[in-house]
């Protein structure tokens, strides 16, 4: 799993939010300041931009004046300092507007998605490794009740390689070893 860097994490979440196909800065800042427009979109390329340097850029497309004063805003919030920085220490901003702090917390829950995957397949393997002890079921019994390539299973058993096997599969694994008591 590969960490995401900011700029192309808040890329991808204005194409979700504005269901455009294509990143056109200049349509996605108009789309922003229409009526209709989706909610936290003006947010999201306000984050853009400024990690960027497109601040400039942004203001000069920026007709609506309440959302030019609400860019001012969390530009002094943020004094000069990096977005994504921010989000990965989890600074909190009370002045900060609720649209901009959810995107800043989920960039940094998709950063470190990493290592919770990693958390929860050591403390699956744990359970798994107590359960093979207890029920005296082989781990290449356990991978061929389950479907699953038997050298992936017992280096994942027995040395804890926890990259041999997705999420889905232990969770499948364990249950089985766990029946099997």
């Amino acid at each position: 799993m590969r960490r995401p860097t900011f700029d192309r994490w808040i890329r991808r979440e204005i194409l979700r939010i504005s269901k455009a196909k294509s990143f056109n800065f200049r349509k996605l800042v108009a789309q922003a300041q229409r009526n209709n427009a989706p909610d936290r979109l003006a947010a999201a390329l306000l984050l853009h931009a400024y990690e960027t340097d497109r601040t400039q850029k942004l203001f000069e497309l920026v007709w609506d004046d309440s959302l030019r004063r609400e860019y001012e805003k969390a530009l002094e919030v943020f004094a000069g300092r990096s977005v994504e920085l921010l989000a990965l220490r989890g600074t909190p901003m009370m002045s900060l507007d609720p649209d901009y702090w959810s995107f800043l917390t989920r960039y940094a829950d998709d950063y470190y998605a990493p290592e919770r995957v990693a958390s929860q397949k050591r403390e699956l393997w744990e359970e798994a490794r107590q359960a093979l002890l207890k029920s005296g079921v082989s781990p290449a019994e356990a991978a061929k009740a389950c479907g699953m390539d038997v050298a992936n299973v017992t280096m994942f058993l027995n040395r804890a390689e926890l990259g041999r096997l997705k999420m889905k599969d232990i969770k499948a694994l364990c249950s089985y070893i766990k029946r099997a008591r």
